[in-house]
């Protein structure tokens, strides 16, 4: 079966082929090739079935279906469009329920269906998990735990619907505009050198793809693709990678694109585009960033390549009770990610069967956080929020920082000469931070017109691979170019030295499970350091109280810590 195809039934839930033959009972789960024998049924069990029937507009009929708490029965397209609900079903089992289609709260209309013979429909259990009485199909009531599920697959059943008898509508439908929609939320500056990217692309290849400035960008994507609408690309970096493919937000481009990834980018910006077992291809990268240390050229007349020779530094400065430190340096699972991983231990990481895992409670992890108590935080304001930190080497109180691209116009503007390098070893141990990719993600909308899917992959490749853009991006905001082809040499020396954090850092985890990390690992970073914790016992905590929460939660939310989501998201 081809990635895309795989990828379209499991949008419907599925996990192999469709064996449910259309009017079965949806005790046999889309995907499973037979229910399971031993599997015991009951009059409480939920269930539902739909038969094949014709359709020319009204209501479909809902042969069954029980609901042991109550709720709805929702009926939805092949294309995971939904199109109506029943009204609130009371607890037990229901017969012959009538849904009419579409309903107000639809995302299709029968016109649609006007050049079809046939269309597949999905009827599915929900709870009334708000209890407004009411299918809202808010993004709170779709939640996961909305779906009424049986042996953890969701319970539905598929039918066919004959609808040749729809003619064609009154009113003609309005085309989706241009060749494709791209959604961003980038500053003016960065939508100035963006425009003209897109500028030379359309008018080069006689395309018309078309931009929206879209400033929540999260919260309207979700929403927007929901409901079966939305972009077919937008661009953000990729934490939000694992949290919508999961929620089938993402279309796999692993078969439509023809750019070996390895060797056109760097591991990094790979390992940021790519996601699942599988690693299927959802986005294709254009510029990079991360954390490096910065340093006072008025003050240092070169910087340090040793961490000996950065220690010599912070000690020569640092005079806390006059106010001045060694070094300027918010500290957050985000901003210490380079010491923490310089002795091979992780704050998490996917291993080989594709599961999300802790390494709090490494001794290689705990090594890090010695290194940060004892040969960092002595040299640093006892404040480790950016702001107070940021002041620190801003008024030239500090001779070194650790910061990232957005804050260097700040420094300068601040008369501030800012040099920038990449973090110094440590006895042959490198630091490796944290780093971050922008990217255009390729949207489920994809899956529903071939030829806007084409146009839109096209773009992608063309910004994606183009030295003169990502050098454009590079020379007027900073971001790191994501090219192998592009070195170090062909960049301004404060570019380049994010660069090189940049090459030597580890790509932010797309895993949905990241999300439970940041706040248990930032909890313990403050106890060690401002209260005297024991690492040992207390990263152990942290490790324990990751993975109670992965148990709880299943690690659906996929979102940074507010600290963490402040400190990249912005920026890129």
């Amino acid at each position: 079966m081809d990635t895309n195809r795989r990828a379209l039934l499991r949008r419907l839930g599925a996990t192999g082929g469709i064996t449910l033959l259309a009017g079965c009972s949806g005790d046999v789960p889309i995907g499973d090739d037979e229910a399971s024998s031993d599997e015991t049924k009951d009059d409480t069990s939920p269930s539902v079935a739909i038969a094949d029937q014709s359709f020319d507009g009204g209501s479909v009929t809902v042969a069954s279906a029980t609901l042991p708490e109550g709720g709805f029965v929702v009926v939805y397209d092949d294309r995971v469009s939904r199109l109506g609900a029943s009204d609130l079903l009371s607890a037990g089992s229901h017969e012959s329920i009538e849904i009419e289609l579409p309903s107000e709260n639809s995302y299709v209309s029968v016109e649609d269906w006007s050049e079809r013979d046939e269309v597949s429909v999905v009827a599915t259990l929900h709870y009334d998990s708000n209890d407004t009485e009411a299918m809202e199909f808010t993004e709170t009531q779709l939640k996961e735990d909305g779906w009424y599920r049986r042996g953890g697959t969701r319970v539905q059943s598929r039918a066919t619907l004959n609808v040749s008898g729809i003619g064609p509508g009154d009113e003609e439908s309005e085309d989706p505009t241009g060749d494709a929609m791209v959604w961003h939320a980038m500053t003016s500056s960065e939508t100035e050198t963006f425009e003209e990217s897109l500028s030379i692309y359309n008018d080069e290849n006689d395309a018309e793809i078309v931009s929206e400035e879209n400033g929540d960008l999260r919260n309207n994507v979700e929403t927007t693709l929901d409901s079966g609408d939305g972009p077919e690309m937008y661009r953000w970096a990729q934490h939000w990678v694992g949290n919508h493919y999961q929620r089938d937000f993402l279309y796999d481009a692993s078969d439509d694109i023809d750019i070996n990834l390895e060797e056109t980018f760097s591991e990094a910006a790979v390992q940021a585009i790519t996601v699942g077992a599988e690693d299927a291809v959802v986005g294709l990268p254009v510029g990079g960033e991360t954390v490096s240390l910065l340093y006072n050229k008025d003050m240092i007349d070169s910087p340090p390549e040793t961490f000996a020779e950065m220690e010599s530094i912070m000690q020569e400065y640092n005079d806390p009770n006059n106010g001045q430190f060694g070094l300027s340096h918010p500290i957050d699972a985000y901003f210490a990610s380079a010491w923490m991983h310089a002795f091979g231990g992780y704050y998490f990481q996917v291993n080989e069967d594709g599961e999300g895992v802790t390494g709090l409670d490494m001794d290689e992890t705990k090594r890090g956080m010695e290194f940060i108590r004892d040969r960092i935080w002595p040299y640093v304001p006892a404040d480790t929020n950016p702001g107070p930190q940021q002041a620190v080497f801003q008024n030239e109180n500090a001779p070194l920082a650790v910061n990232g691209p957005w804050s260097i116009g700040t420094f300068e503007d601040n008369g501030i000469d800012v040099g920038v390098t990449s973090f110094p070893t440590i006895d042959g141990n490198t630091p490796s931070p944290y780093t971050g990719t922008s990217m255009w993600y390729f949207s489920e909308r994809m899956y529903d017109d071939e030829d806007r899917r084409e146009s839109a992959l096209n773009y992608a490749s063309w910004i994606s691979q183009s030295e003169e853009r990502q050098l454009a991006y590079a020379d007027a905001h900073g971001d790191v170019p994501v090219l192998q082809s592009i070195s170090a040499d062909d960049l301004g020396s404060q570019v380049a030295g994010f660069k090189g954090s940049y090459d030597e850092g580890i790509a932010m985890p797309n895993h949905p499970r990241m999300s439970s990390v940041w706040t248990p690992t930032e909890d313990a970073m403050y106890d060690v350091l401002q209260d005297g914790a024991d690492i040992d016992s207390r990263f152990d905590e942290a490790a324990e109280m990751i993975r109670v929460e992965w148990e709880e939660r299943s690690g659906l939310s996929g979102r940074l810590s507010p600290l963490a989501e402040r400190s990249v998201g912005r920026h890129l």
